[in-house]
């Protein structure tokens, strides 16, 4: 699921770890446009700050025991 989120969230890429020529081409991608290298670090913070914080965690902890009850 991690690299379908990536995908949909445009985060980074996605490259089999096996595959030098994979591995090389993403870096590439990320040196030659640097517009998009910050872009993907910020929708990444993004979901970090809205998402996966401690606040967050503790809101769907608590909605799921009230599901419970």
């Amino acid at each position: 699921w991690v690299a379908e989120h990536v995908r949909e969230e445009r985060l980074g890429f996605v490259v089999d770890d096996t595959d030098p020529e994979s591995v090389a081409a993403a870096l590439t991608s990320v040196l030659e446009d640097r517009a998009e290298a910050v872009a993907m670090g910020v929708r990444g913070r993004a979901i970090i700050e809205d998402h996966l914080n401690w606040d967050a965690a503790a809101q769907r902890l608590q909605q799921a025991y009230e599901r419970l009850v």
